[in-house]
Formats: C-alpha cells, sequence, structure tokens
C-alpha cells in the first residue's frame, strides 16, 4: 500500500522464534548481522533482544504495552533511541478489564484462572501480580495462577485448573500462548472452562471472547512506521502510537457449546458477534 513491492524495491529476512522466547537473542544477531535497513519485532521478548543485537539499526516494535517501563523508549512522545512504532494495551490496565468482562460475562464466575507463559520473563502476570490480585479482590474473584512453559503444560494445566473449581481463564498475550492458541481452545473446552483472550486473533474460533487491538490493525500501524523509515525517517525523534481501535468479540459458538448464556447487555456492547 505505501509502494514497495517485494522483490523489486524491497526484500524481507524473516525470522520467527515458533514459540521459544530462548531463540530470539540469536534470530536478532543473525538480523544485525545481515545489516538490514530496519527491523520489526512483535511482543517484548523480540524488542528486547533486538534492542540488544543492534544500537543503530532503527527497530519497529509491537504488541508492546509498557515501552517506557521497560527501557525501549524514553517517552511515548520522544523515542530518543533507534526504537519506535506501535505500542499495545496487553498490560495490568488490560489483565484488569478482562477480569471485568469476565465478572460481566459470567456473573456467577468466582475462580479465574491466569494463563501464562513463566518462561517470558517480561509476562504481563508476572510483573503485575499485585496489581492483579488487587483487582481481582475489588471485584470480588479469587486468582489461580497457571504457568506453562511448553506446549505439553497446558493440558494438565487447565484439567488442574477445572478440578480445583476455575470458573474461566484469562490468556495472558505471549508468544508461547499465541503459536499453541488452538490447543489452549481445543483444551479448555474439552474441561468446559471459557477462554477469554486479549484479541480477536487468540480465539482461533474456539475462545468465548476477546477485547483488545487488532492484531492486523497494529501491524498495519508498524508498516507505515517501516515505510516513514526507508524513507529517511528518526526513529529517535518519532513518536510512539496507541492502538486506533480496541475490539470486544464475543463467541456465541463456544458459548452454546459450554452451555453459558451470555447478559444482553455484554452481547450489546459487542464489536462483533460469532455466530
Amino acid at each position: 500500500e505505501h509502494g514497495w513491492i517485494e522483490g523489486q524495491n524491497i526484500e524481507f529476512e524473516s525470522r520467527f522464534a515458533e514459540g521459544r522466547p530462548e531463540r530470539y537473542n540469536e534470530l536478532a544477531s543473525e538480523l544485525a548481522l545481515l545489516k538490514v535497513d530496519v527491523i520489526v519485532a512483535s511482543a517484548p521478548p523480540a524488542v528486547r533482544a533486538t534492542q540488544q543485537a543492534t544500537r543503530t539499526i532503527p527497530i519497529i516494535m509491537t504488541a508492546v504495552a509498557d515501552p517506557v517501563e521497560m527501557g525501549f523508549v524514553k517517552s511515548l512522545a520522544e523515542p530518543s533511541g533507534n526504537i519506535t512504532g506501535v505500542a499495545s494495551a496487553a498490560g495490568v490496565g488490560f489483565l484488569s478489564k478482562h477480569l471485568e468482562l469476565a465478572r460481566d460475562a459470567l456473573p456467577f464466575a468466582r475462580r479465574v484462572g491466569i494463563l501464562f507463559n513463566e518462561a517470558n520473563p517480561l509476562n504481563y502476570a508476572t510483573r503485575s501480580g499485585p496489581e492483579i490480585l488487587d483487582a481481582a479482590n475489588a471485584l470480588g474473584l479469587e486468582v489461580m495462577w497457571l504457568p506453562v512453559r511448553a506446549a505439553e503444560d497446558f493440558a494438565p494445566r487447565l484439567t488442574g485448573a477445572r478440578e480445583r473449581g476455575t470458573d474461566a481463564i484469562i490468556g495472558v498475550g505471549d508468544p508461547l500462548l499465541f503459536r499453541h492458541r488452538e490447543l489452549i481452545n481445543e483444551s479448555a473446552e474439552g474441561n468446559r472452562l471459557p477462554v477469554i483472550w486479549p484479541t480477536r486473533e487468540y480465539l482461533a474460533g474456539r475462545g468465548l471472547l476477546s477485547h483488545g487491538p487488532s492484531l492486523k490493525a497494529l501491524m498495519g500501524q508498524a508498516a507505515t512506521y517501516v515505510d516513514k523509515t526507508l524513507r529517511g525517517g528518526d526513529p529517535a525523534t518519532t513518536p510512539v502510537e496507541q492502538p486506533t481501535r480496541y475490539e470486544l468479540v464475543l463467541n456465541l459458538k463456544t458459548a452454546k457449546a459450554l452451555n453459558l448464556a451470555i447478559p444482553p447487555t455484554l452481547l450489546a456492547r459487542a464489536d462483533e458477534v460469532i455466530e
């Protein structure tokens, strides 16, 4: 859309960690050694790895809720380094919002499981644990922490959550969880557990609901940054943007499969209803 055509005036070097954050440093170093003109990095572990790999190649970040707190930029208005891009809303504020949605969608819920990748040192559940507990207490909810490290952890963790009386699951945005979202949704449905996700893309046709920015829209915003950078823009002086839209998506197919009745007031608030 910005006039860049692969094979004519632009080439792509793609690297995927396949849900294994420990690979990010290796992959980021490869891209730095290739001396590419710009690097796009999605999610905090990837951004941290590229930041450590190069302080000169421009880095466009996406899906990072707290870029200032994480030390990626000096401020949203003046990044002041080689990193800029699009912040997201996956931090403690949005986890608190998801707790509210769990209560609104499931008035009977008393215990909510927080599914997160503990192998990711930048995961929002670990970083914001006390704030999440405070938010849950204010809503009259009990939190159950559900840490995972690999795909084989999901099924036993969710089965254990059901056996311990968990009413719903909140999935914390993370590359590992995104890669295995279909497995998670399938296992959760098998355990009669509704799942709340940060973006529509995590639903994979099986989760109960999502609330957050569109990943597709975030990448579209990131593409604009790539275009600006390739045309001479300086990341140090290019302000970080926030998501332009937040979506509430309800999956009535999953609600029906779990024999759940979504309150009409929540249905009326939805931006999209999957039937």
